[in-house]
């Protein structure tokens, strides 16, 4: 008998559930096509392939997003339970916990089956419904008369939630707090955290326990009523003699069911609940702000274990940029004092444009400089973090230099000897930062050096040359440098100061994404000067460190790739340009709603490619292509 073997991809609908961020959605679904495009290809294709495959999903999109996909597949399990299993399912939950001593005949458990539209949630909750009635009879015979089916297409399960969250009493309050985890996994310290906020100092570790312990009792009544799912097991709660210490470490992992999440979402609105949900917001904001900036911290040191996190933790991430851009205001928030902190608004954006595309990101951005009107440090930091992101996704607007002037007009009129030493670092920081984004920006080459200049005394005067990030802004005014040398067509000198970029970071074990534009930008002094294969040398050095730090989906990626491609063309390497200018143009669909200007140098390249395939074709002299991305 020959071994087969089956493949198992559970509930898809985790990496694009609802409380996902939209244009993640649409990505995390193209990554998941690709892999079974991939998958169900080299199946099809396999003479000799003993594999299955079983997919269960409530979203369904596999079937209708691509329709090579939808053919390629031999069997997709769509549907609920299987008749005769929902038959055993209920008959098994309806002699749970009874008092009489009677038993379901065939057409009873068919009319719960058929109401229930055989799916394992709602046959639960319905026998729960008849176990505790004081006569189950009458709520059979209900049943029996519905003509509707209780879960429609939409999935409503309203009528059979209703009653087992009515029960609940003040653990309702808990269960929608627990809903801001959407249908993703929590442990139990999470749920305290999001529950209870930040506890009292003053508490003992016995009194911690307890709120501990309650809560998991909660999270279990939670389990029992089927309004949520736990992965693993649970210890036994009858044992006397255990360490607490011991059961708070192996942290069991929860999760909101989807349908029940579904319910919850509706329940937010009602004004009973309000209050209660509010807090969990805001608990959810100072709990994951601090996950946030540890995250961002480690970004500056070491870029690759600081997108490992954030991977993990994407989704709370992108529930705990949607609050903030939501909350009202953050001036009575006394566990957010470290808004005020340029520094870790800059960490802040860093963790939000590893997880979101420009726009979003940007969004974000535009968001807390609204919310920070009044206190002049915070919309100083938030306004730089702003431009700086402008700037780095290329898509600087025509007021963004007189907007840079205007800020460093308003810094020189803060009066420093009012100022506490906190904040009179952070004042030499915005100037240092603001000079570098106006030296950046503008076209007038004196003015420009003159200003990077003035930003790297700043960075290298006592107050700062003691900090510890002041090297990454010092390699980035080098870098600079040499961006204004390349302007100048004065290449020798560019690649010194790029190379000076480099060395500050790998001298001071610094891994930070900002080498890979350094290396991209050596890479474009070899190419102004036509040395093409050592151009190539730096390109494939600065794709392949982007694919190492994770980062094939952005747009530093998008634009390097684009870089690579152009340098092919000229070495005349046609497939492999063509299949870097075909990731590009795939790419920069899923990053940008809308047109934007590496879009455009994209199809110049592709343009020039058709050229150069039809001289090649041809035998026709040929030209020399001009396209190329800074």
């Amino acid at each position: 008998m020959q071994r087969k073997l089956i493949l198992m991809f559970d509930n898809l609908d985790d990496e694009i559930g609802e409380d996902a961020c939209d244009t993640n959605i649409s990505m995390e679904q193209s990554k998941i096509l690709s892999f079974f495009e991939c998958l169900l290809g080299m199946m099809r294709h396999s003479q000799a392939c003993k594999t299955g495959l079983v997919i269960t999903s409530r979203n369904n999109f596999l079937l209708t997003a691509n329709r090579e996909l939808r053919n390629a597949m031999l069997t997709i399990e769509v549907n609920s339970l299987d008749i005769e299993e929902a038959r055993k399912l209920t008959l098994k939950c309806t002699k749970l916990n009874r008092r009489c001593n009677w038993s379901l005949s065939d057409q009873q458990i068919n009319a719960i089956v058929t109401a229930c539209c055989a799916c394992p949630l709602a046959i639960r909750v319905i026998s729960d419904v008849i176990n505790d009635s004081t006569n189950a009879t009458d709520v059979i015979t209900i049943l029996q008369m519905k003509r509707d089916v209780i879960l429609s297409p939409s999935l409503r399960i309203n009528e059979c939630l209703s009653q087992p969250f009515e029960k609940l009493k003040e653990q309702k309050c808990t269960l929608c707090q627990l809903s801001l985890f959407g249908t993703t996994k929590f442990d139990l310290n999470s749920a305290a955290k999001i529950v209870f906020g930040k506890l009292e100092p003053n508490l003992n570790k016995r009194e911690v326990i307890m709120k501990q312990t309650e809560l998991k009792f909660t999270l279990l009544l939670f389990k029992t009523r089927h309004l949520l799912e736990i992965e693993m097991g649970e210890c036994d709660c009858q044992e006397t003699s255990f360490d607490h210490d011991e059961i708070f470490t192996r942290q069991k992992i929860y999760s909101v069911h989807p349908l029940v999440y579904k319910f919850l979402k509706d329940k937010a609105n009602d004004r009973d609940m309000m209050s209660c949900i509010q807090n969990a917001k805001y608990n959810y904001i100072v709990y994951f702000d601090e996950l946030v900036l540890d995250i961002g911290q480690e970004y500056e040191t070491n870029v690759l274990v600081a997108r490992e996190k954030s991977e993990k933790l994407k989704t709370h991430i992108l529930t705990y940029k949607k609050l903030m851009e939501e909350y009202e205001s953050f001036s009575y928030a006394s566990n957010l004092q470290t808004l005020s902190s340029a520094e870790d608004a800059r960490r802040r954006s860093n963790v939000v444009e590893m997880i979101c595309n420009p726009e979003h990101h940007l969004n974000f951005l535009k968001a807390m400089v609204s919310k920070s009107e009044g206190k002049s440090f915070v919309k100083l930091s938030w306004e730089i973090e702003y431009i700086t992101a402008k700037v780095r996704h290329h898509q600087c607007c025509d007021n963004i230099e007189e907007k840079c002037k205007q800020i460093e007009e308003s810094l020189y009129t803060i009066k420093s000897d009012k100022l506490s030493e906190g904040e009179l670092l952070q004042l030499h920081i915005f100037k240092g930062r603001i000079l570098f984004l106006r030296g950046k920006l503008t076209n007038d080459m004196q003015f420009s050096k003159n200003c990077l200049y003035k930003a790297k005394q700043i960075f290298k005067s006592k107050q700062i040359y003691r900090t510890p990030f002041y090297k990454l802004y010092l390699a980035e005014i080098y870098n600079e440098f040499g961006c204004l040398f390349c302007r100048q067509k004065n290449m020798i000198q560019a690649i010194k100061m790029h190379s000076k970029a480099v060395k500050v970071l790998l001298q001071n074990n610094i891994q930070t994404d900002n080498i890979i534009i350094f290396y991209a930008n050596l890479g474009q002094c070899y190419f102004s000067l036509r040395n093409f294969e050592e151009s190539l040398k730096y390109y494939n050095w600065s794709i392949d460190l982007a694919k190492f730090y994770g980062m094939e989906g952005s747009d530093i990626y998008l634009r390097k790739l684009l870089n690579r491609g152009n340098a092919f063309l000229k070495l005349r390497k046609l497939d492999e340009a063509s299949k870097d200018l075909k990731e590009c143009s795939d790419l920069v669909k899923k990053l940008y709603d809308k047109p934007c200007r590496t879009e455009i140098l994209i199809r110049h390249a592709q343009g020039c490619l058709i050229r150069r395939k039809i001289i090649q074709r041809h035998g026709l002299v040929s030209d020399e292509g001009k396209y190329i991305l800074m």
